[in-house]
């Protein structure tokens, strides 16, 4: 009878160590994998540099050269990243909400991008829309901001918005400059375009704050797959082939820079 009582008290603290280990194995609401119970929300900010190949853009200064030896400045650089979401190394991700940025390289402001309330994690690329996505493109009409028509970056009723814009001087184009207003959010010359950027490294969030560091080179809008020709196409400003064609290759234009945290 004691071998008995010995028995079923020695299986009973087995089970209570087995339940209290898998007690501690349960992840938190809004903890890190692993179980990390004081794990807590965070954020990243996000900067946009844009350049030209290695060097920082100079609006209206400097005259920079493609690949094929056509020389160009630039007065005016805008863009849209819409959709921001950060790809956990679990296969989540977080979408940050109304998420609509006007980048303007005239504007320092506008090329930092905090999303806030980020989960706790473990994050391994950022996602993003160049542009604006096809439900807004046919949602009402936007006051008060980054959407806001009075940007300048709107094509009109039925065209939608400019995805991304560039304007400047270029010694080979007819009149001697260049207009890139790229818009499109449907059919055949649809420019919506999605990047997905992978990290140097793994990103935790756990309470803290990370920059991620991203580079658009203008140079791409003329370099890439399609070779861009002034002396052919100085400019777009409808919807169409040229769009297309320029969308494809700006689709290219951005990379991961660097990372750090800021506690």
């Amino acid at each position: 009878m004691k071998l008995t009582s010995a028995s079923v008290l020695l299986a009973g603290l087995l089970v209570i160590s087995a339940c209290k280990r898998e007690k501690e194995n349960v992840s938190p609401e809004g903890g890190m994998p692993g179980g990390n119970p004081t794990a807590t929300k965070g954020s990243f900010d996000v900067h946009f540099n844009n350049v030209v190949r290695d060097l920082d853009l100079d609006l209206g200064n400097v005259y920079y050269t493609t690949d094929d030896g056509d020389t160009y400045r630039i007065t005016h650089f805008n863009y849209y990243i819409s959709n921001i979401a950060f790809n956990a190394a679990d296969g989540t991700r977080y979408n940050e909400p109304e998420s609509y940025h006007l980048v303007k390289e005239d504007v320092a402001e506008s090329q930092l991008i905090r999303v806030n309330n980020v989960p706790a994690g473990e994050y391994n690329s950022v996602s993003f829309t160049i542009g604006v996505d096809f439900y807004k493109n046919i949602d009402t009409i936007q006051v008060g901001n980054d959407l806001d028509t009075a940007n300048g970056m709107y094509m009109g009723e039925g065209k939608g918005y400019i995805m991304a814009m560039l304007a400047g001087f270029a010694p080979r184009s007819a009149n001697g400059k260049l207009k890139y207003h790229i818009g499109g959010y449907q059919g055949m010359y649809n420019t919506i375009k999605n990047v997905t950027l992978q990290f140097n490294k793994p990103m935790s969030i756990d309470g803290n704050n990370q920059n991620i560091y991203i580079n658009a080179d203008v140079a791409k809008w003329f370099d890439g797959p399609n070779k861009i020709d002034f002396g052919v196409l100085p400019m777009v400003d409808t919807i169409g082939p040229g769009a297309k064609m320029i969308a494809d290759n700006y689709a290219q234009m951005f990379s991961i820079a660097e990372h750090s945290i800021q506690q």
